[in-house]
């Protein structure tokens, strides 16, 4: 089982989101909008494999794959 993120920077931190449908619905059941690393652990050790589709996808050159 995957889920996709994506990171992006806002005033120097960075911020991981939910770019796939289980990664949204795992957002919605935490009842935030990114996760932390922390969480993302969390969810690692559920089974899940995080796959980083984007770094930053505000700048040119990233595009996301959902």
């Amino acid at each position: 089982m995957e889920i996709k993120v994506f990171y992006k920077q806002n005033y120097g931190t960075d911020y991981c989101y939910p770019s796939c449908g289980k990664a949204k619905a795992f957002a919605k059941l935490i009842e935030r909008k990114t996760f932390s690393q922390r969480k993302l652990r969390l969810i690692e050790g559920l089974g899940y494999t995080i796959t980083v589709v984007a770094y930053n996808p505000g700048c040119p050159g990233f595009e996301l794959t959902a």
